[in-house]
């Protein structure tokens, strides 16, 4: 089996190390403290950069000048360095120190590629003495923040593999729901950042807000849409535009539809749900403010929302956005989705699919049998299909539609894939 490339996060104590090696894997390995010299042994963990890219990204010790075991810990990790493709030093953005400059001294004899982190820089940062330690590759960022972590990744996936990113297309998908539910919230979460303003006011999200980002060896391209009311409930022509345009970016490949564990499922949400079978490809459910169901009560609340949402047929997720508790399978759930969806279903399954269905409940149409002729895509993703029959398509009740899609979806294992299907001339 081929060796991973390996990169080696290091510096002296309390720079952020182990930080940004969580904030690179995603999850929290490392124990994360103010303490200096937390970390006395080394941690190490796969960094996904792209599907087919990856590194075994290495947390060693930090340097406390005068601590004997952490420089006795450095010096064990003499033979992680000598092994290693890259070296990422990580400094502190408010100014160079001695033992900076020592460790960078230390490194320069291992002869190995290097990138200069300049962490903990959510300010203006001069970068001039840093250049003083003869590291060419220079990247501020803020690890706790998320600042600039994608141009350090990029840096990295260059040095590693000689070859510049290229972006792929993203992964498009919206967030969408009632005000106040915590759309936001979880677009935060799930970027690990405060990108998106954030309130107890409803109504905080006024436009559809972009964000592009990568996760999961995918590149996304995140839309957070205003809250979605009831027409009655506007209070202005801005509440208009802002539902209009949220309404419009439901049209996005994929959406996740957020409700509120602390009520009732309302007709407002179902509307929004079925908003979202019509137009978009594929859907999630994820059922947050967790953290204010009380323990006793969270299957309940968990059943009864998924009873009220069964016919939406979408993976449910039930967590917090407040406390991160099952965020990341938000993400999991839509690049598994994607995934199947772009294997592209042929048409010879969903045939024999819609087949079995018709055969299992026949139907009969002004005195015939209705039978299914052939099919056609009208559209893959979403994943539009047309039967031509052998009776007339008005006659055909919505309701025996409803159950082909069911049935074909049950068969194929299509949960979360928003299947239309039609019957055409």
């Amino acid at each position: 089996m081929k060796r991973l490339p390996i990169v080696v996060l290091t510096g002296r104590a309390n720079v952020g190390k182990s930080t940004l090696f969580n904030r690179l894997l995603k999850q929290s390995y490392s124990m994360v403290s103010s303490v200096p010299g937390t970390t006395r042994d080394f941690h190490e963990g796969i960094f996904r950069y792209t599907d087919s890219t990856a590194v075994t990204l290495v947390d060693l010790p930090g340097v406390l000048a005068g601590d004997y075991l952490s420089e006795l810990a450095f010096e064990k990790s003499k033979k992680i360095i000598e092994k290693s493709d890259l070296i990422v030093l990580i400094v502190e953005a408010k100014g160079l120190t001695h033992l900076d400059e020592e460790i960078a001294l230390y490194l320069r004899k291992f002869n190995k590629p290097m990138i200069l982190a300049v962490n903990k820089s959510e300010g203006k940062t001069d970068l001039a003495d840093f250049y003083s330690l003869g590291i060419e590759d220079i990247v501020q960022i803020s690890a706790y923040h998320g600042l600039n972590i994608y141009q350090l990744e990029d840096l990295i996936f260059n040095k590693i593999t000689g070859r510049k990113f290229e972006e792929p297309n993203p992964i498009v998908f919206g967030i969408f729901g009632l005000p106040n539910v915590g759309k936001s919230s979880l677009a935060n979460a799930i970027l690990g950042e405060e990108r998106f303003i954030v309130s107890d006011i409803a109504g905080t999200t006024r436009e559809v807000v972009a964000k592009q980002f990568r996760k999961l060896g995918k590149s996304w391209l995140l839309l957070d849409s205003a809250g979605i009311k009831r027409r009655k409930s506007y209070d202005k022509e801005l509440d208009g535009l802002s539902v209009s345009r949220s309404i419009s970016a439901l049209n996005a490949p994929m959406g996740v539809l957020v409700v509120d564990a602390s009520r009732m499922v309302t007709r407002q949400d179902k509307r929004i749900a079925n908003l979202m079978l019509e137009r978009t490809g594929a859907s999630v459910i994820f059922i947050n403010k967790k953290d204010l169901v009380p323990k006793s009560s969270v299957a309940i609340v968990y059943n009864n929302i998924k009873e009220d949402l069964k016919f939406m047929d979408s993976p449910v997720i039930f967590g917090s956005a407040l406390t991160g508790e099952n965020v990341n399978l938000v993400l999991e759930n839509l690049r598994e989705i994607w995934e199947k969806a772009m294997r592209s279903y042929s048409k010879k399954d969903i045939l024999k699919a819609i087949g079995y269905a018709v055969s299992k409940r026949p139907i009969t149409v002004e005195n015939k049998f209705f039978v299914v002729k052939n099919i056609r895509f009208e559209s893959k993703f979403p994943l539009i299909v047309g039967i031509r029959s052998n009776v007339r398509q008005d006659l055909v009740p919505k309701s025996y539609l409803k159950y082909l899609i069911n049935t074909v979806k049950k068969e194929l294992d299509m949960s979360g894939i928003n299947l239309k299907i039609g019957l055409i001339d």
